[in-house]
Parts: C-alpha cells; sequence; structure tokens
C-alpha cells in the first residue's frame, strides 16, 4: 500500500503490516480475502464483475459480525468511530 503513510497521517491511524514469512499475523486479512469466493461460482473472474454483484458482497460483508470486532460487524465499529470522532 504505497500511500499507507499519508493515509495515516491525514485520518491520524496506525497501519500495520504483517511481518513476512508470519503468515500468522495475517489470519483475519487473509479470512476476509477469502470471503467474497463464498458468493462467486468457482473459476469466476472478479475482474470482469459488474458493480452490482461486487455492493451486494460488501454489503454483505459489512453486516457480517467478526470475532475480531467483540462480535459486532465493520459497519458498527465504522459508525461508532465516526461516532466518536465527531463528537
Amino acid at each position: 500500500m504505497p500511500g499507507h503513510a499519508l493515509l495515516a497521517a491525514k485520518m491520524n491511524l496506525q497501519v500495520y503490516f504483517a511481518d513476512a514469512h508470519s503468515p500468522w499475523k495475517m489470519g483475519a486479512i487473509e479470512s476476509a480475502n477469502g470471503l467474497p469466493k463464498q458468493y462467486q461460482p468457482k473459476g469466476s473472474n472478479l475482474v470482469s464483475c459488474t458493480p452490482a454483484p461486487l455492493n451486494e458482497m460488501a454489503e454483505k460483508q459489512n453486516h457480517r459480525l467478526r470475532e475480531c470486532a467483540d462480535w459486532k460487524t465493520p459497519n458498527e465499529v465504522w459508525a461508532a468511530l465516526v461516532a466518536k470522532t465527531l463528537h
């Protein structure tokens, strides 16, 4: 992610990268990367997908409970973060 430093500075975020050759540190990311496969037939190409099914997949993922988020959905975590930032 070449723009991570600028993004981190502009949004006051901390950016973490897993150490090379340490796959156990990437579990949540690898799991999230594999989730869209549940919605597409094997061998399909997401590049040729239209925006509508991709948006539907994203919406389903953003409403899925996550253990790493204390059993909240990404939408709930994001809404709480935005609310905290605005107040």
